[in-house]
């Protein structure tokens, strides 16, 4: 699982500044998700609603099926692991 994570990063990396490819790290969209999500929302030409990301619990419940359990927390804020 680590070689395969490892591999996606170096691929993803090698992709940065192709015009298709977005890359977003992790501690930017938890230090700043609106400004985020509203920067992949313009570059994938698609309208930013507030309410995407001040409903999230509401708007999640679409996208988690009964046999998804990995997305059990899709409506919850976007969080650091950092413990203080």
């Amino acid at each position: 699982i680590v070689a395969r994570w490892n591999k996606a990063i170096r691929d993803s990396i090698a992709w940065k500044e192709h015009q298709n490819h977005y890359f977003i790290r992790y501690d930017w969209l938890i230090k700043n998700p609106h400004a985020i999500m509203r920067a992949l929302s313009e570059r994938l030409e698609l309208a930013f609603d507030m309410k995407y990301m001040d409903n999230r619990e509401i708007e999640a419940q679409g996208i988690v099926g009964v046999n998804e359990p990995w997305k059990s927390e899709a409506g919850m804020p976007v969080r650091s692991d950092e413990r203080k």
